[in-house]
């Protein structure tokens, strides 16, 4: 019996190490593009500069984005709050919860409808020129949490999915103060005070402010439907210290040669998505936009 358990024991040891190196060790998440060898691969993506906002992200690692019509929030909040989560089932410490289903991924959604607006789509591919990747659709819910311990995504970080990333990033409701949990972050000139480590950090917020000096926090406020393009790759944030509610769209881009795969979600669904996308934007090359799911 003891060494049944002491077996079980070493085997859960080896679990959480090999839990580690994947997803906290910076050059094993680097080393995932190894999987891309190819004749035209393992290049790093290319910057684009047909916008004027993924010009901006490219520059300083941010823009503004667009102002979600009040027709689609509407329909939107309407869509997805009949299954935000009874308080009770949602696990103490956990920041948010996401409302996405795989059901959702067809032209009739409001929230594929706001991922192939011109002014959503159109700037993620030319950030990458072209060579862009659907990494997640996610509509995240943040129950209102005083107090208590920071957790996951609480604490100051970067995003290590890929070299280059892009978030669209869009309120439901207002955040219009600290209370309502804004998106925070710190620029690309400004992350750079950051002191790198090949572990994948996750800062308290002295630590952070010791090292960014006199670097500028920036914080995401806005009226329902306001929208930031952030690359979270290049830029230190953090999100989800709601001390009320909070819906908000996370949309993820990343090249066609990330260092980890998309969400399952993404990647188990991608012919509904790329039949969505077809139906929405007619005007789309259906080669950007099967590659944009992974089946170009």
């Amino acid at each position: 019996m003891m060494a049944t358990t002491q077996s079980g024991s070493q085997r859960s040891m080896f679990r959480r190490m090999a839990s580690f190196l994947r997803w906290r060790l910076v050059p094993v998440r680097k080393a995932g593009r190894l999987r891309f060898i190819g004749p035209d691969r393992l290049r790093s993506p290319v910057a684009g500069g047909k916008t004027a906002a993924s010009t901006q992200v490219e520059r300083t690692g941010h823009a503004e984005g667009p102002l979600m019509p009040a027709e689609l929030i509407a329909a939107t909040r309407a869509y997805y709050e009949p299954r935000i989560p009874a308080p009770e089932k949602i696990p103490p410490g956990r920041p948010h919860v996401n409302l996405a289903r795989a059901e959702d991924y067809n032209a009739g959604n409001p929230l594929l409808q706001w991922v192939f607006r011109a002014d959503v789509i159109d700037v993620a591919i030319d950030y990458f020129s072209g060579r862009c990747r659907l990494d997640g659709i996610n509509l995240l819910y943040s129950p209102a949490r005083p107090g208590g311990a920071l957790s996951e995504s609480q604490f100051w970080h970067r995003d290590y999915d890929d070299s280059r990333s892009f978030h669209a990033i869009t309120y439901l409701n207002d955040v219009l103060d600290e209370d309502a949990g804004p998106f925070v972050f710190v620029d690309k000139a400004d992350t750079r005070r950051i002191s790198g480590s090949p572990i994948i950090r996750r800062i308290d917020d002295p630590t952070f402010e010791a090292e960014l000096g006199d670097g500028q926090i920036h914080r995401f406020y806005g009226e329902a439907g306001s929208t930031v393009f952030v690359d979270p790759a290049a830029c230190y944030h953090y999100g989800s210290r709601c001390q009320r509610e909070r819906m908000a769209v996370f949309l993820t881009f990343n090249s066609d040669m990330p260092y980890t795969k998309p969400d399952r979600a993404v990647t188990d669904n991608a012919q509904a998505i790329l039949e969505g996308a077809v139906a929405l934007r007619p005007n789309l090359d259906e080669k950007v936009l099967a590659r944009l799911v992974g089946l170009g």
